[in-house]
């Protein structure tokens, strides 16, 4: 029967301890990016910027027969009007210069054609408060990779979303 006894020869400590510091370094960055991923999705300080481009994206979508079709665009919505529509802030309490602001910047560009076109709500506001947003609001910055609907034609583009919103907390 053979001796099955585990010995470490001194020739080969250099290599372990190679091995150990490489498994350790392997270890960090996994739970690096794992605890970023989870804190990513678990935040909550946007949400309802979040709720509000699910809303407009429902409302630019391309209907057909009663089917709406969230990742198409309908060119023919895409206007300021649709905009004031969905958002109903009339009746929003002011209090101060601070709470409840809502300004939104949405971008269509269309790589293809090289066409970019732009709606705002609020665009004085967020051309005012856009350079200095960050110390002040709420940032939300979406990007969104569709379709383009126009005259029973399709073609590539991408929608962005740029949100200046008040901090609140839920």
């Amino acid at each position: 029967m053979l001796n099955k006894k585990a010995d470490a020869k001194i020739e080969d400590w250099p290599y372990l301890i190679l091995y150990t510091i490489l498994i350790g370094v392997t270890a960090i960055f996994i739970k690096m990016g794992t605890v970023s991923v989870l804190a990513e999705n678990l935040q909550t300080n946007n949400i309802e910027n979040h709720i509000l481009i699910n809303r407009i994206l429902g409302a630019l979508s391309y209907n057909e027969n009663g089917r709406e079709y969230i990742g198409i665009v309908d060119i023919n919505k895409f206007d300021p009007e649709l905009l004031k529509k969905i958002i109903d802030r009339e009746n929003v309490p002011k209090t101060s210069e601070l709470e409840n602001v809502l300004a939104i910047k949405i971008t269509l560009t269309s790589p293809d054609r090289k066409e970019r076109e732009d709606i705002f709500y609020d665009e004085k506001y967020y051309q005012l408060e856009r350079p200095v947003a960050a110390l002040r609001h709420v940032l939300t910055n979406k990007k969104y990779y569709v379709l383009i609907m126009e005259n029973d034609e399709t073609r590539k583009g991408i929608l962005e979303f740029d949100i200046i919103s008040s901090k609140r907390r839920i």
